[in-house]
């Protein structure tokens, strides 16, 4: 699966403003909510991270239903 590269046109340096709104709320978070899915990561599941998914409607997988080293479940575990 490819997107198409944005490039922003501005004859000044980003801001943060435009940097939310351009790539983060405009295609970065529609982005997440269509095809993220957390493996076991810590990273993926800290308390910051939660609350961000949580505020932007993105559904993710609790960690005690992500369950590790079980075949059925994770299909993938299969081509490594």
């Amino acid at each position: 699966m490819f997107t198409a590269i944005y490039i922003y046109k501005s004859n000044n340096a980003v801001t943060g403003d435009v940097y939310l709104k351009q790539c983060i709320q405009r295609r970065l978070i529609p982005f997440i909510k269509t095809n993220h899915w957390p493996d076991l990561a810590k990273s993926h599941y800290t308390p910051q991270v939660l609350r961000v998914l949580e505020a932007n409607s993105i559904p993710f997988v609790p960690k005690e239903k992500n369950l590790p080293n079980v075949p059925q479940v994770r299909p993938i575990e299969d081509l490594w």
